[in-house]
């Protein structure tokens, strides 16, 4: 029984380790797409101040 449980124990702390790593991706993800959001409307309001001068 004892073997089971260190067996177990350990199992929980690589789960845990596993659930925190996939919270950083998790996190680097968001950190991510966020930047590339705002690239992206950089992006297009350059591309409408160019447009707009263009019409002057």
């Amino acid at each position: 029984i004892q073997v089971l449980r260190d067996l177990t124990g350990k199992l929980d702390e690589k789960q845990i380790e596993a659930v925190d790593g996939l919270n950083d991706i998790s996190e680097e993800f968001k950190n991510i797409h966020c930047n590339f959001l705002s690239q992206t409307v950089i992006v297009l309001l350059v591309d409408q101040i160019i447009e707009s001068f263009k019409g002057l």
